[in-house]
């Protein structure tokens, strides 16, 4: 993987390690690179500190909407996370892993006197504290005394928050051009330092009703709507000199006269990209239980989701050095030399091209429906609960010309509560899929697993405490407060 991250970054920075023996890096030095990363994602499974409670009632099925009817009392709550930071390395050795992938990257391009300054990556990885989340709760009654209750509810599913900052990559490289029956030594310096930040979150607002029609059967029906947002800006600031003879010519120099401006040619090198989409979409849930015995309980429930289209603005701003062949960095078996001598102009060593990247202002996510089965044993203070959900649909997203996508087949779930402890155990048959220009280039069958661990209390007879452990999909921990009135 970091060799691949390494590969990736030479190749953006448009970095010309040399093929041949008498391409030379004399020295590089990668900087240090921050790095802070937090990300929860609980949009498919719905794990969370979602409304919920062991009550008396045999109704608290919480992955139906039918179950709201276990209020006999308004209720309302908030929902945090706390915050929680580690450093990766303290659980592995990054450094070990740079130097061998460093070292391989370049063994073809440096000698014994090449001076190599290994890059350092510093990592700031957990959840960011911040509230995700309240709910509401009301019960009614009609006319008949049959009980009704409402709930109004606002949730974060899904938030990433991604930085990082390099100091500076450095580097030397020598290479030379055969003119006449002579060998000209031409030397490229550069220095990059390198920006980015990627933000998503995902906001969901719920509106939900229940009945309960008889002392055996309630019903319920959520609505909701789900905003997302997303935000990316990369910039590498390139700056370099190209040196032969003595003479010195630099990118990025606005007056260099041996760059025809008027004519369309530029010397610039510097990257960037700056994407910002937003979208939204419906959804509804409707679901019913009916009470078997006193101990059982049956509920069903489906799940229709809408796709979702963000739509926004996207810009990209990319320059390359026209004698550099991209493929040669790509890792696949090339003949093409890295260095095409042919394109490099000695009169004009710091000439660029812009990359035309293909841009779009669509981003087409995809959100799958669902049929829900729970049947769930109880007794007064234990709780067992089994649920299958047979998807329709994908989860995944569709980019320009890459489609990532996960065919969801069926999910199994086991809630166990025993008491104040809860533990939710579950996991998801898929087949993730990876397109690119409408071609499968991978394809993986595999379980995906989710499951938590929660302990919930009451404080004072109307204060309700609870926290849960997120174990997958991604690690987490929140703290649930409610009120009942």
């Amino acid at each position: 993987m970091m060799k691949k991250i390494l590969l990736l970054f030479l190749l953006f920075i448009q970095l010309p390690a040399m093929a041949e023996d008498k391409d030379l890096i004399v020295f590089l030095r990668g900087g240090r690179t921050d790095i802070k990363f937090s990300f929860f994602g609980q949009l498919i499974t719905g794990d969370g500190l979602s409304l919920g409670y062991k009550s008396s009632q045999p109704w608290d099925i919480w992955d139906n909407p039918a179950s709201l009817v276990t209020f006999n009392q308004s209720y309302f709550n908030l929902n945090f996370q706390p915050q929680l930071n580690f450093d990766p390395n303290s659980l592995y050795d990054i450094d070990a892993d740079i130097i061998e992938n460093v070292d391989d990257a370049i063994k073809d391009y440096r000698d014994e006197n090449t001076l190599v300054d290994y890059p350092v990556v510093q990592g700031n990885v957990g959840q960011k504290g911040d509230m995700f989340g309240f709910q509401l709760v009301i019960p009614l009654s009609d006319q008949n005394s049959r009980k009704s209750v409402m709930t109004f509810s606002l949730s974060r599913p899904v938030f990433m928050d991604f930085e990082a900052n390099n100091d500076g990559f450095d580097t030397l490289i020598r290479t030379t051009k055969a003119v006449g029956d002579q060998n000209k030594i031409i030397n490229l310096r550069m220095n990059a330092v390198l920006y980015g930040q990627a933000h998503i979150k995902a906001s969901q607002y719920a509106f939900g009703f229940s009945h309960l029609f008889s002392d055996r059967l309630a019903v319920g029906v959520k609505l909701g709507r789900t905003l997302i947002n997303t935000k990316v800006n990369g910039q590498v600031k390139l700056n370099g000199i190209m040196e032969t003879a003595g003479t010195e010519y630099a990118f990025n120099d606005p007056y260099d006269p041996r760059i025809d401006f008027e004519a369309g040619e530029t010397n610039k090198l510097d990257q960037n990209i700056n994407a910002d989409f937003s979208g939204q979409g419906w959804n509804a849930q409707f679901g019913f239980l009916t009470l078997l015995t006193k101990s059982l309980v049956l509920g069903l429930d489906a799940n229709i989701q809408e796709s979702i289209v963000l739509t926004g603005n996207m810009e990209i701003e990319q320059y390359k050095i026209p004698a550099l062949n991209m493929d040669a960095l790509s890792g696949d078996e090339s003949d093409e030399d890295l260095i095409d001598p042919v394109k490099l102009d000695l009169a004009k060593l710091t000439l660029t091209e812009k990359v035309d990247n293909k841009v779009s202002r669509r981003l087409s996510f995809q959100m799958p429906s669902s049929v829900g089965l729970q049947l769930s044993r109880q007794g007064r203070v234990f709780e067992a609960v089994l649920g299958f959900r047979k998807y329709i649909g994908r989860f995944g997203y569709n980019f320009l010309d890459t489609k990532y996508q996960a065919h969801l087949n069926y999910g199994v779930d086991m809630d166990i509560i025993l008491g104040g402890f809860n533990m939710s155990l579950g996991a998801i048959k898929a087949s993730l899929v990876n397109e690119e220009e409408f071609k499968i280039v991978d394809e993986l069958s595999t379980w995906m697993p989710h499951g938590s661990l929660g302990f919930e209390f009451f404080l004072l007879n109307n204060i309700h405490v609870g926290t849960k452990l997120f174990v997958t999909p991604t690690p987490g921990l929140g703290i649930k407060l409610g009120y009942f009135f």
